[in-house]
């Protein structure tokens, strides 16, 4: 155990090592970008000066150069997302720079730069699918893990964006959004096919079509659905009965779900609709349900459509206007002796939003207004006693924003915006601004100095769920960010990326056990402020022989203000290692990517060691009319490692799974 746990610190450092390794790189002056020239070429064949200026939109709602938008700004495509052997969205973030995952056999949780609290449902992240919102309106909750409704293979690239938004998003934009782009019928221009098995009885099926007529109708097409047995052995000593040493929960970890998406455009119209459906058996016996006991277990449902007209007003002013739909379900099924306990929420929403963006010479001015009838927010719970709860709200928010970038100088770019959000009914009303200010003081430099302040407002499962008139009383929570970012491209293949952070939170909503008053004896109440600093590191780029490269090194310090204690599930060390290599001679190309995770703190703050965790893959990619084959091991060094549980498990740590394979066939018809 000893040597293991060694050895992983090694292999953890090595990665930080890595990161300075191309320091000696002479920086140069770049060769003109041509976007449209970037836009017809595969990732494979993309320059460092192409990927460094990849297009985002989420970070100011409009579509910029990534150098140049008020934020620390990581992007991953889709050949990253095959040729690594990605499953879930959750795994593509596990490689992003400052951001690690905690899984607990049911959802998947993602912290970033040192947050991720207990009873946290990804509540301080706002994931969008094209710009549409789809954290829920009961939970707040950001589906990451197979709970995703959006099939990991759909997606063309991942936009993250750090840091502080609600100066454009309002709520939940707390450390960080997230921004899906899928794949568009043009882009995708004919059909794919794609089978997976392997390991713990893994199958899932995929199928995509899309293209564009001479009329100019864009569509796409694409389902998916999937079963696994997951592990079907899981040892849990914290649950044995008395004179055992251990509970073997067996046959209990079943996952399985299936999702649909559909999207089409034609002139300045553009629409999409999407749902997914996933139910997992849950092997840890939460909330003290019984062991080893199928019953116990959730399923969520969730369905989003929305339409969006763009025109261009005249050649400096556009205007984009969005309609939506959406809908969440969950139901959690609870087995205890007594019969099973019901626990389910539905949530029903309207969304419609329209901005308009101005350009002249020197500005780029946004405007914008967004407003949300929650027509549904319900929550229910039922067991043999008889209905303990029943909750049936309504509500609705408003928000204006503005954002205006202006370039002051041809090397220097201010951006500032603000928001101002009521919610009607709760705790009123709040403005966030957010400011920045991006320097080019030489070619192939950028500097960014950003300050920003978000919130986040609590959201009916805390307010309400326990029927406590402690959690009725929350406020929002509050960030304040200031950070200073440098990129600095060498040679011209290689880039270096640094920041340096500080995010101070105050009111943060913190869950709680032990009252009587409550359903299950939990609640929430506006916990201590919180600081969090850190340093990032990461080298990105081409090495020679076509290897493509992504090392980033993060040290950080989450803690309670006054206090020299850690939070619990806050690691002082992050290292990610992503490449990729073709195989001389031959049609396939190795990929490897690996994580290492410092020690963490429970809630009772003993140590969860710290690990790392590798996955290795070999790719043949399809050609325009053929066979693509794949296979991934994840967990290649058989690691032994652990996420802190949470107040509803026994467990203190969660046990992740070992070594495990899959291979994935994939077919392309024209």
């Amino acid at each position: 155990m000893h040597v293991t746990r060694r050895r992983q610190r090694v292999l953890g450092w090595a990665l930080a090592l890595a990161c300075f390794l191309p320091g000696q790189v002479r920086a140069q002056e770049p060769a003109p970008f041509d976007p449209a020239a970037a836009s017809r070429k595969d990732l494979p064949d993309l320059g460092l000066e192409d990927l460094l200026h990849v297009k985002v939109y989420a970070a100011s709602r409009s579509v910029q150069d990534a150098t140049q938008v008020p934020a620390s700004v990581t992007v991953i495509r889709a050949d990253e997302i095959r040729r690594q052997g990605y499953r879930t969205l959750a795994d593509v973030l596990r490689a992003v720079r400052g951001f690690y995952v905690s899984y607990d056999r049911n959802y998947s949780y993602l912290g970033v730069r040192g947050f991720l609290r207990p009873g946290d449902y990804n509540t301080r992240i706002l994931l969008l699918v094209n710009g549409h919102r789809m954290n829920d309106v009961v939970f707040e909750q950001a589906l990451l893990g197979t709970e995703s409704p959006i099939d990991v293979r759909l997606i063309d690239r991942v936009e993250v964006i750090r840091g502080p938004s609600s100066s454009l998003y309002g709520t939940s934009a707390f450390f960080a959004v997230v921004n899906l782009v899928t794949r568009t019928g043009h882009g995708l221009n004919g059909t794919e096919a794609e089978l997976e098995g392997g390991s713990q009885a893994t199958v899932r099926g995929r199928l995509m079509s899309g293209g564009r007529n001479a009329r100019g109708f864009e569509g796409l097409f694409a389902v998916s659905s999937f079963r696994s047995d997951g592990n079907t052995q899981l040892a849990f000593p914290e649950l044995a009965r008395p004179g055992e040493s251990t509970a073997t929960v067996i046959d209990a970890d079943l996952d399985r779900g299936a999702s649909v998406y559909v999207s089409g455009s034609h002139g300045g119209f553009t629409a999409q609709a999407g749902g997914g459906t996933r139910i997992k058996t849950v092997p840890t016996a939460p909330f003290d349900t019984l062991v080893n006991d199928p019953r116990t277990q959730t399923r969520d449902d969730r369905a989003f459509a929305d339409l969006q007209f763009t025109r261009q007003l005249d050649p400096r002013t556009r205007v984009t206007l969005r309609g939506a739909y959406d809908q969440y379900r969950y139901a959690g099924t609870f087995a205890y002796a007594s019969g099973p306990f019901n626990d389910d929420a539905h949530a029903l929403w309207l969304t419609g939003e329209g901005q308009v963006v101005h350009q002249t010479a020197r500005h780029t001015l946004t405007v914008g207004a967004e407003y949300r009838r929650n027509v549904r927010q319900d929550q229910s719970a039922a067991g043999s006693s008889g209905t303990l709860l029943d909750v049936q709200l309504e509500s609705h928010t408003a928000g204006v924003f503005a954002e205006d970038e202006y370039r002051l100088h041809r090397r220097v770019l201010v951006n500032g915006g603000v928001r101002w959000d009521e919610y009607a009914g709760s705790f009123g009303s709040t403005v966030n601004p957010r400011i920045g200010v991006v320097v080019t003081p030489v070619g192939g430099s950028t500097l960014k100095a950003l300050y920003g302040t978000a919130f986040r407002a609590p959201n009916p499962f805390e307010l309400y769920y326990d029927q406590n008139a402690i959690s009725r009383g929350l406020r929002p929570e509050r960030i304040r960010s200031f950070e200073l970012a440098w990129e600095q491209r060498m040679a011209t293949r290689l880039a270096l990326i640094g920041s340096v952070f500080r995010n101070h939170v105050s009111d943060l909503i913190t869950q709680r056990s032990g009252s009587r008053d409550t359903l299950d004896g939990l609640y929430y109440v506006n916990g201590d402020s919180v600081t969090a600093r850190g340093v990032e590191l990461e080298v990105q780029g081409e090495l020679p022989g076509r290897i493509h490269t992504r090392v980033g090194q993060v040290f950080q310090r989450a803690g309670r203000d006054g206090s020299t204690l850690v939070l619990s599930n806050s690691p002082r060390t992050l290292s990610t290692l992503v490449l990729d290599a073709p195989v001389p001679r031959t049609d396939l190309v190795v990929a490897f990517n690996g994580y290492f995770v410092g020690e963490r703190r429970r809630q009772g703050q003993s140590p969860v060691d710290s690990a790392f965790v590798g996955n290795l893959s070999v790719t043949r990619q399809a050609s325009r009319g053929g066979l693509g084959l794949g296979l991934t091991i994840y967990n290649v060094f058989d690691a032994a490692y652990a996420d802190p549980g949470s107040v509803e498990h026994r467990q203190s740590a969660l046990p992740g799974d070992g070594r495990t394979a899959l291979v994935r066939l994939w077919w392309r018809f024209r």
